[in-house]
């Protein structure tokens, strides 16, 4: 996704742009938008894969210690 589309984003995974793209995508970052914190993911998650079980688990991990951190 652009980040561009969402102001308040904060990438986790950051895509590098080359000379001839250089707008600023992530496939993974959070946003805010009401007071309320999203996750937004571009990867399909949903096949069986232990790379695609590793990375929702880490995801999983991450979320934990976000919401840790914001209490």
């Amino acid at each position: 996704a652009h980040l561009s589309e969402f102001p308040s984003a904060k990438p986790i995974v950051e895509l590098v742009p080359n000379f001839v793209d250089c707008s600023v995508t992530s496939p993974l970052f959070e946003y805010e938008k009401d007071g309320k914190k999203y996750l937004y993911c571009g990867f399909d998650l949903k096949q069986d894969l232990p790379e695609v079980r590793q990375f929702k688990y880490s995801i999983c991990r991450y979320l934990k210690n976000s919401l840790k951190a914001d209490i």
